[in-house]
Protein backbone atom coordinates (compact mmCIF):
# COMPACT_ATOMS: atom_id res chain seq x y z
CA UNK A 1 0.00 0.00 0.00
CA UNK A 2 1.66 3.29 -0.98
CA UNK A 3 1.71 6.27 0.49
CA UNK A 4 -0.94 8.47 -1.99
CA UNK A 5 -3.22 5.36 -2.38
CA UNK A 6 -3.78 4.74 1.59
CA UNK A 7 -7.54 5.84 2.55
CA UNK A 8 -9.42 5.99 5.48
CA UNK A 9 -12.64 5.26 5.76
CA UNK A 10 -14.51 4.55 8.86
CA UNK A 11 -17.60 2.02 9.19
CA UNK A 12 -19.85 1.86 12.21
CA UNK A 13 -20.46 -1.46 13.30
CA UNK A 14 -23.68 -3.24 14.37
CA UNK A 15 -23.54 -3.74 18.00
CA UNK A 16 -24.19 -6.63 18.82
CA UNK A 17 -27.68 -8.18 19.98
CA UNK A 18 -27.53 -8.10 24.12
CA UNK A 19 -29.71 -10.10 26.78
CA UNK A 20 -32.92 -8.23 27.40
CA UNK A 21 -32.54 -6.76 31.33
CA UNK A 22 -34.81 -7.90 33.85
CA UNK A 23 -37.27 -5.15 35.40
CA UNK A 24 -35.52 -2.84 37.17
CA UNK A 25 -31.97 -3.83 36.30
CA UNK A 26 -29.82 -1.61 34.90
CA UNK A 27 -28.50 -2.48 31.03
CA UNK A 28 -24.87 -2.08 30.64
CA UNK A 29 -23.81 1.22 28.39
CA UNK A 30 -23.05 0.08 24.59
CA UNK A 31 -20.44 2.92 23.04
CA UNK A 32 -22.05 5.90 25.18
CA UNK A 33 -20.06 7.10 28.61
CA UNK A 34 -21.16 9.09 30.89
CA UNK A 35 -19.72 12.66 31.71
CA UNK A 36 -21.91 13.95 34.56
CA UNK A 37 -25.43 13.22 36.28
CA UNK A 38 -27.60 16.11 38.52
CA UNK A 39 -30.68 15.12 40.31
CA UNK A 40 -32.80 17.62 42.02
CA UNK A 41 -34.81 14.71 43.72
CA UNK A 42 -38.21 15.29 41.82
CA UNK A 43 -39.87 14.57 38.72
CA UNK A 44 -38.73 15.31 35.41
CA UNK A 45 -39.99 16.71 32.25
CA UNK A 46 -38.70 17.84 28.48
CA UNK A 47 -35.53 19.61 28.14
CA UNK A 48 -33.39 22.11 25.73
CA UNK A 49 -29.95 23.53 25.76
CA UNK A 50 -28.55 27.08 24.73
CA UNK A 51 -24.65 28.27 23.27
CA UNK A 52 -23.96 31.74 24.55
CA UNK A 53 -22.15 33.84 22.52
CA UNK A 54 -18.99 33.60 24.69
CA UNK A 55 -19.43 29.80 24.24
CA UNK A 56 -20.83 28.99 27.88
CA UNK A 57 -23.03 26.24 27.25
CA UNK A 58 -26.55 25.59 29.56
CA UNK A 59 -28.51 22.07 29.52
CA UNK A 60 -32.15 22.83 30.68
CA UNK A 61 -34.27 20.54 32.31
CA UNK A 62 -38.32 21.32 33.23
CA UNK A 63 -38.88 19.59 36.33
CA UNK A 64 -42.11 19.30 38.29
CA UNK A 65 -41.73 22.79 40.19
CA UNK A 66 -39.65 24.53 37.80
CA UNK A 67 -36.47 24.78 35.23
CA UNK A 68 -33.24 23.82 35.94
CA UNK A 69 -30.26 25.61 34.69
CA UNK A 70 -26.65 23.62 34.01
CA UNK A 71 -23.82 25.06 32.92
CA UNK A 72 -22.25 22.12 30.71
CA UNK A 73 -19.46 24.24 29.14
CA UNK A 74 -17.30 21.26 30.90
CA UNK A 75 -19.66 18.25 30.21
CA UNK A 76 -17.65 16.32 32.82
CA UNK A 77 -18.38 19.15 35.54
CA UNK A 78 -21.78 20.67 35.18
CA UNK A 79 -23.17 22.21 37.94
CA UNK A 80 -26.31 23.97 38.49
CA UNK A 81 -26.60 27.44 38.24
CA UNK A 82 -29.72 28.40 38.67
CA UNK A 83 -33.13 26.89 38.81
CA UNK A 84 -36.54 29.04 37.79
CA UNK A 85 -39.76 27.71 40.18
CA UNK A 86 -43.06 27.65 38.02
CA UNK A 87 -46.67 25.99 37.96
CA UNK A 88 -46.57 22.96 39.20
CA UNK A 89 -46.90 20.23 36.51
CA UNK A 90 -45.53 17.03 35.30
CA UNK A 91 -44.60 18.42 31.89
CA UNK A 92 -43.02 21.20 30.91
CA UNK A 93 -41.25 22.13 27.77
CA UNK A 94 -38.64 25.13 26.56
CA UNK A 95 -36.71 26.74 23.77
CA UNK A 96 -34.59 29.36 23.05
CA UNK A 97 -34.38 32.31 21.65
CA UNK A 98 -31.18 35.01 21.19
CA UNK A 99 -30.53 35.48 24.87
CA UNK A 100 -33.85 34.22 26.19
CA UNK A 101 -35.19 30.91 26.79
CA UNK A 102 -39.36 30.38 26.73
CA UNK A 103 -40.71 27.74 28.59
CA UNK A 104 -44.59 26.35 28.52
CA UNK A 105 -46.56 24.08 30.69
CA UNK A 106 -49.74 22.06 31.10
CA UNK A 107 -49.88 23.58 34.57
CA UNK A 108 -52.08 26.57 35.09
CA UNK A 109 -50.85 30.25 36.17
CA UNK A 110 -47.90 30.90 33.96
CA UNK A 111 -48.74 29.99 30.05
CA UNK A 112 -45.22 31.57 28.65
CA UNK A 113 -42.46 32.30 30.80
CA UNK A 114 -39.39 34.04 29.03
CA UNK A 115 -35.91 33.79 30.90
CA UNK A 116 -33.06 36.22 30.21
CA UNK A 117 -30.11 34.43 29.34
CA UNK A 118 -27.89 37.36 28.78
CA UNK A 119 -25.46 36.21 31.72
CA UNK A 120 -25.32 32.45 31.46
CA UNK A 121 -24.35 31.75 34.36
CA UNK A 122 -26.94 34.04 36.38
CA UNK A 123 -30.47 33.32 34.27
CA UNK A 124 -33.10 35.36 35.43
CA UNK A 125 -37.15 35.21 35.19
CA UNK A 126 -37.51 38.44 32.93
CA UNK A 127 -41.47 37.99 32.54
CA UNK A 128 -44.21 35.95 32.74
CA UNK A 129 -47.33 35.77 29.95
CA UNK A 130 -50.97 35.08 30.19
CA UNK A 131 -54.08 35.80 28.33
CA UNK A 132 -55.07 38.06 27.28
CA UNK A 133 -51.58 38.95 26.02
CA UNK A 134 -51.53 35.22 24.33
CA UNK A 135 -54.06 33.41 22.94
CA UNK A 136 -53.64 30.09 25.08
CA UNK A 137 -53.21 29.56 28.87
CA UNK A 138 -51.83 25.93 28.89
CA UNK A 139 -49.51 24.22 26.01
CA UNK A 140 -47.80 21.17 25.88
CA UNK A 141 -44.59 21.81 23.19
CA UNK A 142 -42.98 25.14 21.97
CA UNK A 143 -40.28 24.90 19.34
CA UNK A 144 -38.48 28.21 17.83
CA UNK A 145 -37.22 29.10 14.59
CA UNK A 146 -34.20 31.13 14.85
CA UNK A 147 -33.80 32.17 11.43
CA UNK A 148 -37.38 33.84 11.81
CA UNK A 149 -37.66 34.52 15.10
CA UNK A 150 -41.13 32.83 14.90
CA UNK A 151 -42.07 30.90 17.87
CA UNK A 152 -44.51 27.53 17.49
CA UNK A 153 -46.58 26.94 21.08
CA UNK A 154 -47.93 23.11 20.08
CA UNK A 155 -50.94 21.03 21.91
CA UNK A 156 -52.38 24.72 23.47
CA UNK A 157 -56.07 25.24 25.20
CA UNK A 158 -57.65 28.27 26.67
CA UNK A 159 -59.12 26.70 29.61
CA UNK A 160 -61.06 23.73 28.28
CA UNK A 161 -60.76 24.99 24.38
CA UNK A 162 -58.21 23.35 22.52
CA UNK A 163 -56.79 25.94 20.14
CA UNK A 164 -54.12 24.94 17.89
CA UNK A 165 -50.64 25.25 16.81
CA UNK A 166 -50.09 28.87 17.84
CA UNK A 167 -47.28 30.99 16.05
CA UNK A 168 -45.89 33.95 17.41
CA UNK A 169 -43.25 36.63 16.68
CA UNK A 170 -40.62 37.38 18.59
CA UNK A 171 -38.23 39.07 16.40
CA UNK A 172 -39.82 42.37 17.01
CA UNK A 173 -40.13 42.74 20.64
CA UNK A 174 -38.46 39.03 22.27
CA UNK A 175 -40.23 40.04 25.83
CA UNK A 176 -43.56 40.43 24.28
CA UNK A 177 -44.49 38.09 21.70
CA UNK A 178 -47.22 39.01 19.09
CA UNK A 179 -49.77 36.42 17.76
CA UNK A 180 -49.10 36.15 13.93
CA UNK A 181 -51.11 32.84 13.47
CA UNK A 182 -52.44 29.55 14.12
CA UNK A 183 -53.42 26.57 12.69
CA UNK A 184 -56.59 25.44 12.83
CA UNK A 185 -57.59 28.91 11.75
CA UNK A 186 -60.53 27.93 14.54
CA UNK A 187 -62.50 25.06 15.93
CA UNK A 188 -59.40 23.09 16.89
CA UNK A 189 -59.91 19.68 18.55
CA UNK A 190 -58.05 16.38 19.21
CA UNK A 191 -58.62 15.49 15.70
CA UNK A 192 -56.23 18.36 14.47
CA UNK A 193 -54.20 18.40 17.97
CA UNK A 194 -50.56 19.10 17.18
CA UNK A 195 -48.26 17.49 19.97
CA UNK A 196 -44.98 17.76 18.62
CA UNK A 197 -43.12 19.74 15.41
CA UNK A 198 -39.86 20.44 14.06
CA UNK A 199 -39.26 23.43 11.73
CA UNK A 200 -37.32 24.07 8.26
CA UNK A 201 -36.89 26.76 5.72
CA UNK A 202 -39.97 27.54 5.79
CA UNK A 203 -41.60 23.74 6.35
CA UNK A 204 -43.17 23.10 10.10
CA UNK A 205 -42.89 19.10 10.30
CA UNK A 206 -46.13 18.57 12.42
CA UNK A 207 -46.82 15.39 14.43
CA UNK A 208 -50.97 15.14 15.27
CA UNK A 209 -50.69 12.31 17.68
CA UNK A 210 -54.45 11.32 17.60
CA UNK A 211 -55.16 11.27 14.25
CA UNK A 212 -51.88 8.93 13.82
CA UNK A 213 -50.66 11.44 11.15
CA UNK A 214 -47.72 14.12 9.81
CA UNK A 215 -48.78 17.50 8.82
CA UNK A 216 -46.37 19.53 6.69
CA UNK A 217 -47.46 22.91 6.85
CA UNK A 218 -46.16 25.90 5.07
CA UNK A 219 -45.03 28.51 7.57
CA UNK A 220 -43.39 30.91 5.27
CA UNK A 221 -45.95 33.38 6.24
CA UNK A 222 -47.97 35.32 8.71
CA UNK A 223 -51.58 33.50 8.98
CA UNK A 224 -53.15 30.45 8.76
CA UNK A 225 -50.29 27.92 6.92
CA UNK A 226 -51.67 25.76 4.32
CA UNK A 227 -50.96 22.29 4.41
CA UNK A 228 -48.23 21.16 1.93
CA UNK A 229 -48.38 17.30 2.82
CA UNK A 230 -49.53 14.74 5.34
CA UNK A 231 -49.96 11.07 5.59
CA UNK A 232 -50.79 7.99 7.89
CA UNK A 233 -49.55 4.82 8.59
CA UNK A 234 -50.24 1.26 10.26
CA UNK A 235 -50.55 1.80 14.34
CA UNK A 236 -49.70 5.38 13.97
CA UNK A 237 -49.43 7.54 17.24
CA UNK A 238 -46.75 10.06 15.99
CA UNK A 239 -45.09 11.65 18.99
CA UNK A 240 -42.54 13.57 17.34
CA UNK A 241 -40.77 14.73 13.87
CA UNK A 242 -37.38 15.73 13.40
CA UNK A 243 -36.40 16.75 9.41
CA UNK A 244 -32.12 15.81 7.96
CA UNK A 245 -30.09 19.11 7.55
CA UNK A 246 -31.07 19.46 3.94
CA UNK A 247 -34.80 18.66 4.09
CA UNK A 248 -34.40 14.79 2.37
CA UNK A 249 -35.80 12.83 5.23
CA UNK A 250 -37.78 12.89 8.49
CA UNK A 251 -37.73 11.25 11.56
CA UNK A 252 -40.38 10.47 13.51
CA UNK A 253 -41.20 8.41 16.67
CA UNK A 254 -44.88 6.66 17.94
CA UNK A 255 -45.42 7.02 21.42
CA UNK A 256 -47.31 3.73 21.53
CA UNK A 257 -46.31 0.10 22.35
CA UNK A 258 -43.86 -1.56 20.14
CA UNK A 259 -43.58 2.24 18.63
CA UNK A 260 -41.54 2.82 16.07
CA UNK A 261 -38.49 5.00 14.68
CA UNK A 262 -39.61 5.89 11.45
CA UNK A 263 -37.36 6.98 8.75
CA UNK A 264 -38.85 9.22 5.92
CA UNK A 265 -38.00 10.20 2.33
CA UNK A 266 -39.66 13.70 2.43
CA UNK A 267 -38.06 15.16 -0.93
CA UNK A 268 -41.81 15.23 -2.78
CA UNK A 269 -44.59 15.61 -0.26
CA UNK A 270 -46.78 14.23 -2.69
CA UNK A 271 -45.18 10.67 -2.86
CA UNK A 272 -44.27 9.98 0.51
CA UNK A 273 -41.87 6.61 1.54
CA UNK A 274 -40.56 4.94 4.30
CA UNK A 275 -37.44 4.32 4.10
CA UNK A 276 -36.44 2.59 7.26
CA UNK A 277 -37.54 1.88 10.25
CA UNK A 278 -36.41 0.32 13.94
CA UNK A 279 -37.42 -0.98 16.88
CA UNK A 280 -36.29 -1.73 20.37
CA UNK A 281 -35.76 -5.44 21.42
CA UNK A 282 -36.65 -4.36 24.95
CA UNK A 283 -40.35 -3.05 23.84
CA UNK A 284 -39.52 0.25 25.45
CA UNK A 285 -41.75 3.30 24.35
CA UNK A 286 -39.59 5.90 22.47
CA UNK A 287 -40.06 9.44 23.33
CA UNK A 288 -38.08 11.75 21.13
CA UNK A 289 -35.81 11.30 18.46
CA UNK A 290 -33.04 13.91 17.32
CA UNK A 291 -31.14 13.96 14.10
CA UNK A 292 -27.10 15.40 14.84
CA UNK A 293 -25.46 14.91 11.09
CA UNK A 294 -26.55 10.70 10.41
CA UNK A 295 -26.98 10.17 14.13
CA UNK A 296 -29.97 10.13 15.77
CA UNK A 297 -30.38 9.92 19.36
CA UNK A 298 -33.25 9.29 21.50
CA UNK A 299 -34.91 9.61 24.42
CA UNK A 300 -36.73 6.30 24.67
CA UNK A 301 -38.15 5.77 27.90
CA UNK A 302 -37.26 2.43 29.89
CA UNK A 303 -34.16 2.32 27.55
CA UNK A 304 -32.73 5.65 28.20
CA UNK A 305 -30.71 7.28 25.56
CA UNK A 306 -30.68 5.01 22.16
CA UNK A 307 -28.56 5.93 19.50
CA UNK A 308 -28.95 4.85 15.91
CA UNK A 309 -27.07 4.99 12.82
CA UNK A 310 -29.07 7.18 9.81
CA UNK A 311 -25.95 7.31 7.82
CA UNK A 312 -28.30 4.89 5.04
CA UNK A 313 -32.02 5.95 5.13
CA UNK A 314 -32.63 2.31 4.22
CA UNK A 315 -31.04 0.55 7.25
CA UNK A 316 -31.18 2.20 10.57
CA UNK A 317 -28.51 0.70 12.70
CA UNK A 318 -28.40 0.49 16.48
CA UNK A 319 -25.24 1.54 17.60
CA UNK A 320 -25.35 3.41 21.24
CA UNK A 321 -26.87 2.74 24.70
CA UNK A 322 -26.80 4.48 27.89
CA UNK A 323 -29.55 2.87 30.67
CA UNK A 324 -30.62 5.63 32.97
CA UNK A 325 -32.42 3.08 35.10
CA UNK A 326 -31.24 3.04 38.69
CA UNK A 327 -28.05 0.81 39.16
CA UNK A 328 -29.43 0.10 42.86
CA UNK A 329 -32.39 -1.79 41.09
CA UNK A 330 -34.63 0.99 41.50
CA UNK A 331 -37.68 1.39 39.13
CA UNK A 332 -37.55 4.62 36.28
CA UNK A 333 -40.76 6.28 33.83
CA UNK A 334 -37.53 6.84 32.11
CA UNK A 335 -36.02 9.51 29.71
CA UNK A 336 -38.17 12.04 28.62
CA UNK A 337 -36.29 14.62 26.83
CA UNK A 338 -32.93 14.70 24.66
CA UNK A 339 -31.04 17.62 23.38
CA UNK A 340 -27.81 17.65 21.52
CA UNK A 341 -25.18 19.44 22.93
CA UNK A 342 -24.43 22.68 20.26
CA UNK A 343 -20.71 22.44 20.21
CA UNK A 344 -19.96 18.42 19.95
CA UNK A 345 -22.23 16.44 17.71
CA UNK A 346 -21.27 13.21 20.11
CA UNK A 347 -23.18 14.75 23.16
CA UNK A 348 -26.36 14.58 23.99
CA UNK A 349 -28.52 15.78 26.90
CA UNK A 350 -31.07 13.30 28.53
CA UNK A 351 -33.57 13.83 31.18
CA UNK A 352 -35.33 11.39 32.82
CA UNK A 353 -38.33 11.55 34.36
CA UNK A 354 -37.38 9.92 37.98
CA UNK A 355 -33.60 10.08 38.22
CA UNK A 356 -32.48 13.93 36.70
CA UNK A 357 -30.38 15.16 34.13
CA UNK A 358 -27.74 13.03 32.08
CA UNK A 359 -25.08 14.68 30.19
CA UNK A 360 -23.60 11.32 28.11
CA UNK A 361 -20.95 11.32 25.24
CA UNK A 362 -21.54 9.10 22.47
CA UNK A 363 -18.55 7.04 21.27
CA UNK A 364 -18.95 6.33 17.65
CA UNK A 365 -17.71 2.53 17.01
CA UNK A 366 -15.37 2.70 14.20
CA UNK A 367 -13.56 -0.10 12.15
CA UNK A 368 -10.88 1.08 9.87
CA UNK A 369 -11.12 -0.83 6.87
CA UNK A 370 -7.00 -1.26 6.05
CA UNK A 371 -5.53 -4.80 7.05
CA UNK A 372 -2.33 -2.63 8.02
CA UNK A 373 -3.95 -1.09 11.51
CA UNK A 374 -4.57 -4.15 12.73
CA UNK A 375 -1.01 -4.05 14.01
CA UNK A 376 -1.36 -0.32 14.88
CA UNK A 377 -0.98 -0.99 18.74
CA UNK A 378 2.11 -2.67 18.05
CA UNK A 379 3.73 0.19 15.77
CA UNK A 380 4.73 2.49 18.41
CA UNK A 381 2.04 5.16 17.90
CA UNK A 382 0.63 7.12 20.75
CA UNK A 383 -0.62 10.45 21.33
CA UNK A 384 -0.09 12.15 24.51
CA UNK A 385 -2.43 13.88 26.39
CA UNK A 386 -5.27 12.49 25.31
CA UNK A 387 -8.12 13.99 25.88
CA UNK A 388 -6.01 17.26 25.05
CA UNK A 389 -6.87 20.89 25.42
CA UNK A 390 -4.02 22.99 23.83
CA UNK A 391 -2.01 20.20 21.36
CA UNK A 392 -1.12 16.89 21.39
CA UNK A 393 1.91 14.83 20.26
CA UNK A 394 1.43 12.14 17.86
CA UNK A 395 4.95 10.33 18.40
CA UNK A 396 5.81 7.53 16.02
CA UNK A 397 9.17 5.32 15.06
CA UNK A 398 9.90 4.75 11.63
CA UNK A 399 12.26 2.30 10.10
CA UNK A 400 13.77 4.01 7.55
CA UNK A 401 14.13 7.72 5.81
CA UNK A 402 10.88 8.49 3.54
CA UNK A 403 7.42 10.20 3.27
CA UNK A 404 5.06 10.52 5.83
CA UNK A 405 1.64 11.22 5.77
CA UNK A 406 -0.32 11.95 8.97
CA UNK A 407 -3.78 13.24 8.93
CA UNK A 408 -6.40 14.36 11.19
CA UNK A 409 -10.22 13.14 10.48
CA UNK A 410 -13.70 13.78 12.29
CA UNK A 411 -16.04 10.97 13.52
CA UNK A 412 -17.73 11.51 9.80
CA UNK A 413 -14.27 10.61 8.08
CA UNK A 414 -13.86 14.71 7.07
CA UNK A 415 -10.48 15.27 6.40
CA UNK A 416 -9.87 18.15 8.72
CA UNK A 417 -6.48 18.53 8.95
CA UNK A 418 -3.08 17.56 6.59
CA UNK A 419 -0.31 17.61 9.51
CA UNK A 420 2.15 16.07 7.75
CA UNK A 421 2.87 15.36 4.10
CA UNK A 422 6.86 15.38 4.25
CA UNK A 423 10.37 13.25 4.19
CA UNK A 424 11.53 12.52 6.95
CA UNK A 425 14.68 10.79 8.55
CA UNK A 426 14.61 7.23 10.58
CA UNK A 427 13.61 6.71 14.45
CA UNK A 428 11.92 8.29 17.17
CA UNK A 429 9.26 11.26 15.14
CA UNK A 430 6.59 13.22 16.81
CA UNK A 431 3.83 15.87 15.23
CA UNK A 432 2.04 17.94 17.03
CA UNK A 433 -1.26 18.80 16.30
CA UNK A 434 -2.66 22.10 18.19
CA UNK A 435 -6.34 21.56 17.61
CA UNK A 436 -7.07 23.39 14.50
CA UNK A 437 -8.23 22.31 11.32
CA UNK A 438 -6.92 23.49 7.11
CA UNK A 439 -8.03 27.48 8.03
CA UNK A 440 -6.71 27.47 11.56
CA UNK A 441 -9.99 27.74 13.50
CA UNK A 442 -10.22 25.35 16.89
CA UNK A 443 -12.12 22.38 16.12
CA UNK A 444 -15.23 21.90 18.10
CA UNK A 445 -14.39 19.46 21.23
CA UNK A 446 -14.94 16.03 20.83
CA UNK A 447 -13.81 12.63 18.92
CA UNK A 448 -10.80 12.97 16.08
CA UNK A 449 -8.48 10.26 14.49
CA UNK A 450 -5.45 10.12 13.36
CA UNK A 451 -4.28 8.29 10.37
CA UNK A 452 -0.38 7.35 9.85
CA UNK A 453 1.26 6.02 6.88
CA UNK A 454 5.18 5.91 7.09
CA UNK A 455 7.99 3.44 6.35
CA UNK A 456 7.57 0.17 8.51
CA UNK A 457 4.00 1.85 9.63
CA UNK A 458 0.47 2.14 8.93
CA UNK A 459 -1.22 3.14 12.13
CA UNK A 460 -4.30 5.22 13.04
CA UNK A 461 -5.92 6.01 16.10
CA UNK A 462 -8.13 8.20 17.94
CA UNK A 463 -7.75 11.61 19.79
CA UNK A 464 -10.39 13.50 22.33
CA UNK A 465 -10.29 17.16 22.18
CA UNK A 466 -11.71 18.33 25.70
CA UNK A 467 -14.14 21.17 26.90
Amino acid sequence: MTRRSCAFVLALTVVAAAPVPAAGEQHPPENVVLLSHLDRGEGYSGNWGYTAPDGTELAISGTVSGTTFIDATAPAAAVEVAFIPGPTSIWREMSTYGHYCYIVTEGDGAALQVVDLVDPLAPVLAITLNPPDLPFSRAHEIKIDPATGRCYVAGTRNGATYTGLVILDLAVDPLHPVHIGSWPESGASTSNYVHDLSILDGKAYCAAIYAGQVVVLDVSLAGTPPVLGQWTYPSAFTHNTWPSSDGSFLVTTDENLGGHLRMWDVRNLNLIAQTGEWISPTGALVHNAYLRGTTCFMAHYQDGLRVVDASDPYDLRPVGWYDTTPADGGTTNGAWGCYCFAADSTIAYISDRDTGTYILRYVPPVTVVDPGLVAAAASGVESAPNPFRAATRIRFETRAAGPVDLRIFDATGRLVRLLADRTMGSGRQEVVWDGRDETRRRVARGVYYYRLSAPGVDAGGRVVVAP
